[in-house]
């Protein structure tokens, strides 16, 4: 049973391409904040290491997200 749930996990992680739970939990405080310092802020996160973060995000998706 234990190994089905690495599977499992093992095939969200193929399905979002390498997107973190960081980079999507990032993506939702710059997008509630409307501004990276003040999601940098709340996050706990240098406002650089948030910019970094997303712009991998945007990278891995091809899409600019702002």
């Amino acid at each position: 049973m234990a190994n089905e749930s690495v599977r499992d996990g093992d095939d969200l992680d193929a399905r979002l391409g390498g997107v973190t739970l960081r980079q999507l939990a990032y993506l939702r405080g710059a997008a509630r904040a409307a501004s990276f310092t003040a999601a940098a802020g709340t996050l706990g996160v240098s406002q650089p290491a948030l910019s970094q973060a997303l712009g991998e995000l945007e990278r891995r998706l091809g899409v600019a997200l702002f």
